[in-house]
């Protein structure tokens, strides 16, 4: 669904959309601001997306690690 929104931009860029969205294959100067605040958008989720990855990656580091891996000591073997 697409909310009605109004927005401001400069002359040069209204200029620039002006004159060349249907070369760049857009049907309308709305269909070019549509594709151009998509690829805002999704750009700026990835950016939020890193900067949490990396929060919980520093909280992982900063916590002590069990190691699950390491092998029983001698007196915890079963002996047959």
């Amino acid at each position: 669904m697409l909310i009605q929104t109004k927005i401001q931009i400069d002359k040069e860029d209204y200029l620039f959309i002006k004159k060349f969205y249907k070369k760049l294959d857009h049907k309308s100067q709305s269909e070019y601001m549509r594709s151009a605040i998509r690829q805002k958008v999704k750009a700026d989720q990835m950016r939020l997306r890193a900067q949490k990855r990396e929060q919980a990656l520093k909280m992982i580091g900063n916590e002590p690690r069990d190691d699950h891996f390491e092998s029983p000591k001698d007196d915890q073997r079963e002996t047959r």
